[in-house]
């Protein structure tokens, strides 16, 4: 390869490649001289990269010298990917003293490069600048201990502690620290940026919101948690730390405790939980291989200030405080053992039949809903009573193991735990014998003992399986606190006027809403009976007709969701606790009976109520793509909540 060779390639003039590797190109496009200098650059390998070099011409090699007490891997990783494709090789070279970033700088000014990239130490020694400027060669600057300027191009901490900030304070919280390793300039900017948050917010600015580790023998302290509901992190090391103190005071981020932090680059462990601001490390290392090759290459280059673009990645550790949340769910009813006996049809009186299988799992209506709620993501409180016998630490350990609060759970020597008998024909419909048990025990004592529960809470899921007493002062303490009642009639023929006065949400199956309101012959008029005395809304629910909902001005019928129906028992519970957290979501009720509908069909594909329930990625995914089991191929035999007495 040789000057000729170029100007073919180039369509240009042998002159011309000459003044522009020369530098003698001021008469030349800039366009012209992209195109010659892309040639060089790609065949400087050739003999003619070779008496180049000779004769003093570009190397197109770039010097960087990388400060390793910072966490800039990432930088010089995306700078060595962006200058090859600018057309250059880099020589790089990694400080972690002063003196040792002398003797790079030394050794990179000895090489015949065409360039520096300095990641200057916070302790660089003058002498350094001084090699640099003594041998004449184009450097670009990057100093994260100095503002940013049209010579220095570097991260704006004080951005990124008030992006951080910001994001906590838009989950309205009022009450965060800021949290870093050690002091520093870019710490300071960095909370800097905290501060002037929270003053745009009209929240007081103190000193002691700032919580460096190293003056706390690098641990936490605790009573700066205590008093906070959030914290920002200048790196993923400190959020780590936080997850781990959080976590051995038996709470859990983001529920008891937000957090968002720097990303650095530690990817690993939990991190795709973190909610993180990404360091903008590619965008930097383009900005600066551009400013420099335009240097040396005599390019027109426009002279800005790197500007820091805010690139939040939303994780899982920020939710709004727990005392605004409203995300809790009280349920108050029945906790069971299920026995589910699968046979080919039920027997008649003095017919002996032999079971298929037989199942023992936790049941019974609040604990199949408590169950349901979590697996969806919200807070359930379940208010009941079990027996001091096997299945009573039975039901403790398997709602613990899904995130059931069990606070509220109270274990009696009265009686032994509930016991429900489900029985499971071929064709997925059932019929249930109750053992009440210790459901007989459940006290109004019991609803005041968990009276706080109320206080943060969006719903209070009520069933007519424990008794009347237990439920209207569970809706006189719900309804006291502004709580919202869905309530579930069973196993009864009368709901008095003052219960359906403060309830929100009365769900009745086909059976139910007959027994208790005969009189009227349409669902229409049956649902506005009830209306009238008081409830706001009226969801029927028609089993393989779907359901019919009113609020007395807007009313509406919906399809169930078809699928092949294994076992109903359940439905209803998966429909109710899906209603109330989509609800609480912010849904409309049309939007809310919708994706309650598909959770009722789902979990009829199953066997057993709560192994049925389904969690939120299933729900979101159908719920989304409006995807059924009918469309993915199951046969359409049987409908969401085919048997009325469940659902």
């Amino acid at each position: 390869m040789n000057i000729k060779d170029i100007a073919r390639l180039t369509n240009v003039s042998v002159s011309t490649v000459s003044k522009v590797i020369n530098h003698k190109d001021q008469s030349i496009s800039e366009e012209t001289r992209r195109r010659v200098l892309e040639v060089v650059k790609k065949y400087n390998y050739t003999p003619y990269g070779e008496i180049a070099r000779k004769a003093g011409k570009k190397s197109f090699l770039l010097g960087l010298s990388l400060d390793v007490s910072q966490a800039h891997q990432a930088l010089g990783a995306y700078i060595v990917e962006k200058s090859r494709q600018e057309g250059y090789a880099v020589i790089l070279c990694r400080s972690s003293t002063p003196e040792e970033e002398y003797e790079n700088i030394s050794a990179l000014c000895s090489y015949p490069i065409d360039g520096i990239l300095w990641d200057r130490r916070r302790d660089f020694r003058e002498e350094s600048l001084e090699a640099i400027v003594k041998k004449g060669i184009p450097w670009w600057l990057m100093d994260f201990y100095s503002p940013c300027s049209p010579d220095n191009a570097c991260l704006d901490y004080h951005k990124l502690g008030y992006a951080a900030a910001k994001h906590l304070l838009d989950y309205k919280h009022t009450r965060i620290v800021c949290m870093v390793q050690t002091r520093g300039p870019r710490e300071d900017a960095f909370f800097q940026g905290f501060q002037a948050a929270l003053l745009k917010n009209g929240l007081p600015v103190e000193n002691s919101l700032l919580c460096v580790l190293e003056e706390h023998g690098g641990e936490i302290p605790a009573r700066l948690l205590f008093d906070s509901t959030g914290a920002i992190c200048f790196s993923q090391a400190i959020a780590a730390s936080i997850y781990a103190f959080v976590s051995r005071r038996g709470q859990q981020v983001p529920k008891h405790f937000s957090v968002v932090s720097i990303k650095n680059d530690q990817t690993d462990g939990f991190y795709p939980e973190l909610t993180a601001i990404a360091l903008p490390w590619q965008e930097l290392a383009s900005y600066v291989c551009y400013r420099l090759v335009a240097e040396i290459e005599n390019r027109r280059a426009v002279e800005t200030v790197f500007s820091t673009r805010i690139l939040l990645e939303q994780g899982k550790s920020v939710d709004i405080p727990l005392s605004l949340r409203k995300k809790r769910v009280v349920l108050v009813g029945s906790i069971n053992m299920d026995t589910l006996i699968h046979l080919k049809s039920y027997p008649k009186m003095g017919e002996t039949s032999v079971a298929a299988t037989v199942s023992v799992m936790p049941g019974g209506k609040s604990l199949n809903q408590a169950v349901a709620i979590s697996k969806l993501g919200a807070e359930a409180y379940l208010i009941g009573r079990v027996g001091k016998d096997y299945d009573g630490g039975v039901v403790f350990e398997y709602l613990e193991s899904q995130q059931v609060s069990t606070e509220g759970i109270v274990r009696t020597s009265k009686a032994s735990t509930g016991h429900a008998y489900v029985h499971i024909q071929q064709d997925g419909e059932s019929g249930i014998v109750i053992y009440s048990g210790a459901n007989d025990f459940l006290c109004p004592q019991d609803i005041s003992k968990n009276i706080s529960a109320f206080q943060n809470a969006s719903f209070c899921l009520l069933q007519t399986e424990v008794s009347s007493d237990v439920v209207e002062y569970a809706a006189r303490a719900a309804y006291s606190e502004g709580v919202k009642i869905l309530l579930k009639p069973a196993a009864t023929n009368s709901i008095s006027d003052e219960l359906i006065k403060q309830v929100y949400i009365f769900l009745p199956n086909e059976r139910e809403i007959n027994l208790l309101c005969p009189q009227e012959a349409s669902y229409e008029a049956k649902a506005e009976y009830f209306l009238k005395k008081g409830a706001k809304h009226v969801i029927i629910t028609l089993g393989h007709r779907g359901c019919y909902w009113s609020d007395g001005t807007h009313s509406q019928y919906f399809e169930a969701t078809r699928v092949q129906a294994v076992d109903t028992t359940g439905a209803a519970d998966a429909f109710a606790g899906a209603l109330v957290v989509c609800l609480t979501r912010n849904l409309s009720m049309e939007e809310s009976i919708r994706c309650a509908t598909i959770a009722a069909g789902l979990s009829t594909a199953k066997l057993g109520a709560c192994t049925a329930m389904v969690d939120q990625t299933t729900l979101s995914f159908y719920t989304a793509s409006g995807t059924t089991l009918e469309t993915m191929g199951t046969p359409p035999l049987t409908l969401a909540g085919n048997l009325p007495a469940h659902i």
